[in-house]
């Protein structure tokens, strides 16, 4: 069995990698949308709101793309 004595640079090594290494793992990307300024995700339109919820909340889009597909997809800017 080792020592304390001869296990103590393995200890000391294993200390600074989690007081340095783990931190920089805790960082977030952030999600950039052109023309939407928001704080966070949780400010985009959550799925299943209707079309007239969506612009009582953030207003008229940039632009609307013509609907395609069957259901039809919109797409807004």
């Amino acid at each position: 069995m080792p020592s304390f004595h001869t296990s103590r640079p393995f200890l000391m090594a294993l200390l600074l990698s989690m007081t340095t290494v783990l931190p920089a793992l805790a960082i977030a990307d952030t999600l950039k949308i052109p023309g939407h300024f928001a704080q966070s995700t949780s400010d985009l339109p959550k799925r299943g709101l209707k079309m007239d919820q969506v612009l009582d909340r953030y207003g008229e889009p940039l632009e609307r793309k013509p609907t395609v597909g069957q259901p039809p997809i919109t797409e807004w800017e």
